[in-house]
């Protein structure tokens, strides 16, 4: 039966990202070379919707979900009180799966932006919130950081670190960015986004932001596996029915099934 360990998967993760990464910047060369944007170009650009590193995103964040389910489940299963902090663990990254998957994120920018006119760093409106969301994020974790293991600990913030300053980070720097570029007083819903993010500058921070991403993502898997088969000690899995099979009666002999029909006893040959 064949074996996987978290650093090969952690080494065929980052295959895949690196294919990725080769795909968007032949999509991009293209592009510039016909001026134009084609269907293979938007179907390997990181900054498209419904695209392969979309896809790729999505699998390695579904795939670390995975991991933090096998690892509540087991500290459920021994007792531990802390598997309500793996299940919040499990819940915050299928969020960003889907986040990712349906763009919630950028759906939020237009309203954020006109409620609160923001600009400068903020002028893609949706950080704000999101901010918070990591600030609560963080406090809710606390009770799990401080019992993890030292390695395990290290690992997962320099995943989230990498994740959190390029989401985040580098969104801000491309939101002060595209508000310069847009003009002072401009509206981010009658900017003309798609041209401004044209930019060398733009275009090359944008790949930084999706490379950065999906390392993290990597990054935070292998830490997860690596805690489930080395801090954990689970090595294989068990399925088990949900319902207890019935138990299979032995079959009764000849004389004890005339015997049960009151009392009678065999024909003899």
């Amino acid at each position: 039966m064949p074996r996987l360990s978290a650093q090969g998967v952690f080494r065929a993760h980052c295959w895949v990202i690196a294919l990725a990464t080769l795909g968007h910047v032949l999509s991009r060369i293209m592009a510039e070379a016909k001026g134009r944007e084609s269907s293979i170009t938007k179907v390997l650009n990181f900054a498209a919707e419904s695209s392969i590193p979309t896809v790729v995103s999505v699998a390695g964040l579904l795939a670390a979900a995975l991991a933090a389910w096998l690892i509540a489940a087991d500290a459920r299963e021994k007792g531990e009180r802390l598997w309500r902090s793996w299940a919040l663990v499990l819940a915050m990254i299928l969020f960003l799966a889907l986040d990712e998957g349906a763009a919630l994120h950028d759906r939020m920018a237009f309203p954020m932006q006109s409620l609160m006119d923001l600009g400068g760093i903020f002028y893609i409106g949706w950080v704000v919130p999101y901010i918070g969301l990591v600030v609560v994020s963080g406090a809710l974790l606390v009770p799990l950081v401080l019992k993890l293991p030292r390695r395990t600990l290290l690992r997962l913030v320099v995943a989230g670190t990498l994740f959190i300053g390029c989401a985040l980070g580098l969104e801000l720097v491309e939101s002060a960015l595209i508000h310069q570029s847009a003009g002072e007083g401009v509206p981010l819903q009658d900017a003309d986004i798609e041209a401004l993010v044209q930019t060398p500058m733009l275009t090359f921070l944008m790949t930084l932001e999706e490379l950065g991403e999906m390392l993290a993502v990597a990054l935070a898997l292998r830490a997860l596996l690596l805690h489930l088969t080395v801090d954990r000690a689970v090595t294989a899995l068990e399925l088990t029915p949900a319902i207890a099979p019935a138990r299979r009666l032995a079959p009764a002999s000849a004389a004890q099934a005339f015997g049960a029909r009151g009392g009678a006893t065999p024909p003899q040959a």
